[in-house]
This record gives C-alpha cells, structure tokens and sequence, in this order.
C-alpha cells in the first residue's frame, strides 16, 4: 500500500494512527485519534470539539 492510500481528501494523514494500532499501542493510539480529529474539524488551535464541528 501506499502512503496516500491513508490520507484523506481534506489532508489528514491517517497513517501514524494505523501504525500505533498495529504495534497495539492503544494509549497512543487514542491520543492521536483525538489530534486526527482535532484537525479533521480544523479546531487545531482550540484544542476541544463541540458537536457542530462534525
């Protein structure tokens, strides 16, 4: 597979998340599910989510 194949249309970059999911590193993991959509919903700098952001 290649790189690309992991990152979405809006840009963000599934990849070092498939790879923590791989080596069972679910603390990680979890915290980078949390930074993916974060910047998924463009709130980034924020730091948080309401519901209107999906």
């Amino acid at each position: 597979m290649d790189k690309n194949d992991f990152v979405s249309t809006i840009g963000v970059d599934y990849t070092t998340l498939l790879d923590l999911l791989k080596a069972e590193n679910f603390e990680d993991a979890n915290k980078e599910t949390m930074t993916l959509c974060l910047k998924a919903a463009g709130q980034e700098k924020i730091g948080w989510l309401k519901a209107e952001h999906f």
